[in-house]
């Protein structure tokens, strides 16, 4: 997967994250939990270059 395919994936994930998320709601639902799966293991499969404390492929944030 190239950077960019990888940073779409994410991107696209991550979107759908914020379109189904209800703050209210205390019970975990099983779809963002499937994505936030999904973009964990995409996340694994980068080469990380972080600028500002997150890498611009992945959005993963930097472990300090």
């Amino acid at each position: 997967m190239t950077n960019q395919e990888l940073f779409t994936a994410v991107t696209t994930r991550k979107k759908k994250l914020e379109d189904i998320f209800d703050p209210t709601t205390f019970v975990l639902n099983p779809e963002v939990a499937q994505l936030e799966k999904e973009i964990e293991d995409l996340q694994a499969t980068c080469v990380h270059c972080f600028v500002e404390g997150v890498c611009i492929h992945c959005t993963k944030e930097e472990q300090k």
